[in-house]
C-alpha cells in the first residue's frame, strides 16, 4: 500500500512500544499522546499502528483522545520499492468513524544522499521550519505525554548511511534546542519517554548525546518551574475563592482597639519605661563626671578656672 511500506530498519521503535503501554493504563482521564521523531529514517510500522488503532474501537484506546505524530527524515528508505518517496505526501484518512484526533507533521529532506545536491543550510532551514510549527502544534494539541524517537544518524557527522552524505545534518545545538523546547508544551506531570534510535559514527553520537542530555536538563528545569507556577496560581485562585465564600474581607485584618483597662496599663507600662531609660542615662553622665574627675586627680591636674574678664576702663570714664 502506498505510504504505508514495511521496508525500513525504522519499522517499531522501542518508543512506540511505551507510547502503547501508556494507552492501556487504567484510567478515567482522556489521554493525548504525541510521537515525535527526530531521525534519518520514517518508522513506518507506527504509522500502521497509528492507522490501525485510530479505526479500531477497543479497550486499548478507550482512553485516547488523539494522536500526534511528527517525523522529519531524509528522501531515503523506507520507501514503496519503487524508488519514488511517498510516505510523507500520504495522510491518514479521515472520516465520521474515526476512533479519536489523529495530526500529522512531517518533514522530508531531499537532495541529501551522494548524489544529492541540497546544501546543509537549506537542510536546517528545512528543520526549522518544521520544529516551529511542531511546536505551535503541539501547543494547541496539549498532549499528557511526549513520546521521542531521537536518533544520530541525521547528525551532520553521521558517515556510516547511504542516504545521507557527511556534512549534512544536525548537530548538539539542534538536538539541545528542541528538546527544551518541549518544556512548554503539555501537562507538566506527564511522561517524557525518549528513546535512541540510529546513529553509527561516534563523532555524531557523542556530540549528539551532549546536546540531548543538555536539553533534556534544561526540559526537566523548565517543567518544574512551570509545575510551581501553575501550584502558585491555584493557591491564589482557590484562596480568592474562599474569601468570596466568606465574604468580603479585607487582605489586613484590622486590629480590635483595646479595652479601658489595657490602654491605662499600656499607658503605665510606657510612663515606667521612659523613666527608666532617663533615669540610666542620668546615671550613666553622672558615672562619666565622676570617672573623669577621679583621672585627673590621680594625674595631678587641676581644674582650670576660667580667668575673669577685668572690667574695660575708658578715658574720662
Amino acid at each position: 500500500m502506498e505510504g504505508r511500506c514495511m521496508g525500513g530498519g525504522c519499522i517499531y521503535p522501542s518508543c512506540w512500544v511505551a507510547a502503547v503501554h501508556y494507552l492501556r493504563k487504567k484510567g478515567t482521564t482522556k489521554r493525548r499522546l504525541a510521537y515525535i521523531d527526530i531521525d534519518a529514517h520514517r518508522p513506518d510500522g507506527i504509522w500502521k499502528e497509528v492507522e490501525r488503532l485510530q479505526s479500531t474501537r477497543s479497550n486499548q484506546i478507550a482512553a485516547c483522545d488523539g494522536v500526534l505524530f511528527a517525523s522529519i527524515h531524509v528522501d531515503g528508505y523506507p520507501n514503496p520499492g519503487n524508488g519514488e518517496w511517498t510516505s510523507a505526501k500520504c495522510l491518514l484518512p479521515k472520516g465520521p468513524r474515526k476512533a479519536f484526533e489523529v495530526r500529522v507533521n512531517e518533514e522530508l529532506l531531499k537532495g541529501v544522499n551522494e548524489g544529492g545536491t541540497a546544501q546543509n543550510s537549506e537542510v536546517l532551514a528545512a528543520y526549522g521550519r518544521w520544529k516551529d510549527e511542531l511546536l505551535q502544534d503541539l501547543e494547541k494539541f496539549s498532549p499528557n505525554a511526549l513520546f521521542i524517537g531521537l536518533g544520530f544518524d541525521l547528525h551532520k557527522a553521521e558517515e556510516r548511511i547511504m542516504d545521507k552524505r557527511e556534512g549534512i545534518g544536525l548537530i548538539a545545538r539542534d538536538y539541545r534546542e528542541i528538546l527544551h523546547g518541549l518544556a512548554v508544551v503539555g501537562d507538566t506531570s506527564g511522561p517524557v519517554v525518549l528513546t535512541l534510535e540510529g546513529g553509527y559514527t561516534r563523532r555524531a553520537i557523542i556530540d549528539g548525546m551532549s546536546g540531548a542530555l543538555a536539553g533534556l536538563v534544561a526540559l526537566s528545569r523548565a517543567r518544574r518551574l512551570r509545575a510551581a507556577e501553575a501550584e502558585s496560581r491555584r493557591r491564589v485562585i482557590s484562596a480568592r475563592s474562599k474569601g468570596k465564600a466568606a465574604g468580603p474581607r479585607s487582605p489586613i485584618k484590622a486590629a480590635r482597639p483595646p479595652s479601658p483597662a489595657r490602654h491605662k496599663a499600656i499607658a503605665s507600662w510606657t510612663v515606667a519605661r521612659r523613666l527608666s531609660l532617663l533615669s540610666r542615662s542620668s546615671a550613666h553622665r553622672t558615672c562619666g563626671s565622676a570617672e573623669r574627675l577621679k583621672g585627673r586627680a590621680r594625674d595631678g591636674t587641676a581644674r582650670k578656672e576660667p580667668a575673669k574678664k577685668r572690667p574695660r576702663v575708658t578715658p574720662g570714664g
